[in-house]
């Protein structure tokens, strides 16, 4: 049995990526077991596949604590690229790479957790929201913006200014008419970063 049919037999994790012939590629299973290549210009449909002669190459998915390594080390990577500093960014910072997101304080631990959003993105929808939130950051003063149409949600700025004197940069992304939605904090000087989801 190849090495490739075996892991989704046995781990069944829906999907696996391959080199077939050259190309990356997706092998998927079904419900029935059977292991399926997705259709190119398909997403979730193809055929069944037996030629395991082909693989030149399988893409096992990291592992949980590899994963966990990869994001912290991007939030310690994108921190290292401010120029102002606050609590979120020493957290950042000093995180440690062996433990989680939630686990280091930086998220509480979501599906947006790594995901950034670019303050440029948001100044193509909210250009002068985006100057004046940018204002606040460099003199260190609270803001709060009106909500704007940002990606189907309503999007909105905020500055916090700590009691010494440091600023914080928040940015919301909710469900119209909601307080709910998904939140990211300014990890350095041009994006933000997942941290919450409400």
């Amino acid at each position: 049995m190849h090495e490739a049919e075996k892991y989704l037999l046995e781990k069944k994790p829906g999907y696996l990526y391959v080199s077939y012939r050259g190309e990356k590629r997706r092998l998927f299973i079904t419900r029935n077991d059977a292991i399926c290549m997705v259709r190119k210009g398909h997403r979730n449909w193809g055929d069944l596949f037996s030629d395991w002669e082909g693989i030149d190459k399988i893409y096992f998915p990291d592992s949980e604590a590899e994963r966990n390594r990869k994001l912290v080390t991007k939030y310690i990577r994108e921190a290292t690229k401010a120029t102002f500093i606050n609590n979120f960014i020493r957290q950042c910072l000093q995180a440690n790479p062996e433990k989680s997101l939630y686990e280091n304080g930086l998220t509480t631990g979501n599906g947006i957790d790594g995901k950034i959003i670019s303050l440029a993105a948001i100044a193509g929808a909210a250009p002068n929201d985006a100057k004046r939130f940018e204002e606040a950051m460099k003199n260190r003063a609270p803001f709060r913006s009106s909500r704007f149409q940002f990606r189907g949600y309503d999007g909105s700025f905020e500055v916090t200014v700590n009691e010494k004197g440091e600023a914080m940069g928040h940015f919301a992304m909710e469900y119209k008419g909601c307080g709910n939605g998904y939140y990211y904090l300014l990890i350095n000087d041009q994006n933000f970063i997942g941290y919450d989801i409400d």
